[in-house]
C-alpha cells in the first residue's frame, strides 16, 4: 500500500489524486492556514482554540515564508522526544533566493528520519 493510501481510502485522499495527476510546471494555487496556529510539541498543536494532534507534519512556504516554518523544525527536532515527521517543501524563483539554505540542509543532514 503506498503512503497516499489507507484502508479507508485505498485509491489515496482526493487531495493525493489529484497531486500525483499533476505534470510538472502544472500551476497550483494554495492558501494558508486561517487563524493563529500554536505548536505545542509531540506533535500536538492548537489551531483556533481546537488541539490537534499529527504523526506527519507537511510545511509549504515560499521566499520569506520559510520563517515560521524554520521557527517549527527547530521546535521539533530540537526535541529528541518529540516523534513528529517533518516534510518541507520550499520553492524560490532561483536557488540564490532560498533564503537560510545552508542551515536547512545542515538540519536535514543532522536529522535525515525526521526532515524531508
Amino acid at each position: 500500500m503506498e503512503s497516499s493510501q489507507t484502508p479507508q481510502f485505498p485509491e489515496g485522499g482526493v487531495m493525493s489524486q489529484y497531486l500525483d495527476n499533476m505534470k510538472v510546471g502544472d500551476p497550483l494555487e494554495v492558501k494558508g492556514p486561517i487563524g493563529h496556529i500554536m505548536y505545542k510539541g509531540d506533535g500536538e498543536y492548537l489551531h483556533n482554540k481546537t488541539s490537534t494532534h499529527a504523526n506527519k507534519l507537511v510545511m509549504l512556504a515560499g521566499g520569506t515564508g520559510i520563517t515560521p516554518m524554520w521557527q517549527l523544525m527547530l521546535s521539533v527536532l530540537n526535541d529528541p522526544h518529540d516523534p513528529t515527521l517533518l516534510y518541507l517543501v520550499y520553492s524560490n524563483s532561483t536557488l540564490d533566493d532560498v533564503l537560510m539554505y545552508q542551515d536547512i540542509e545542515d538540519l536535514a543532514v543532522k536529522h535525515p528520519d525526521r526532515l524531508k
